[in-house]
């Protein structure tokens, strides 16, 4: 039993990791793209836009997650049935509920990843990404500090 229940787990899984790939191609692409307006203003060149949007793809990727498990799972248990798997594993005694439960625990391995990626991954390569974008844009030394004409302490939001 638990040898079937691994095999739906890698099915789910790999198929998962395959749209996770195309979708955060997609999303850093589009980031990308949007970051060329900013090009050649201060010091912020193409490495930077480089930099900021792989520094910003946890956090989009985070925002994508639920259609992207959905859509891995789908086709993932769509190549069991393709391959008729999924009839096999359910003639040899496994039941629908059973074949679901071993569905349900892929989710839920996922769904700890996503909290993990959304909590502790996503929001300090977020923050670099935006102090290290408003550093090269604007030319300051460090966030909070201007190079005015007065030259006072002035925090950038």
């Amino acid at each position: 039993m638990k040898l079937i229940d691994w095999y739906i787990f890698k099915a789910i899984s790999k198929m998962t990791l395959v749209v996770l790939f195309v979708f955060a191609a997609l999303s850093g692409f589009v980031d990308f793209i949007s970051q060329t307006d900013d090009i050649g203003i201060g010091e912020y060149g193409v490495y930077e836009a480089v930099q900021y949007t792989l520094l910003k793809l946890p956090s989009s990727v985070f925002q994508l997650i639920p259609i992207i498990v959905l859509i891995g799972s789908l086709i993932g248990l769509g190549n069991l049935s393709k391959n008729n798997e999924i009839t096999v594993i359910l003639s040899s005694g496994f039941s629908f509920f059973r074949v679901s439960l071993s569905t349900l625990f892929a989710g839920l391995i996922l769904c700890f990843l996503t909290i993990s990626l959304g909590e502790y991954l996503s929001p300090p390569m977020e923050r670099l990404a935006d102090q290290l974008r408003t550093k090269n844009k604007y030319n300051l030394e460090s966030i909070g500090e201007s190079k005015g004409f007065f030259g006072g302490r002035r925090k950038i939001k």
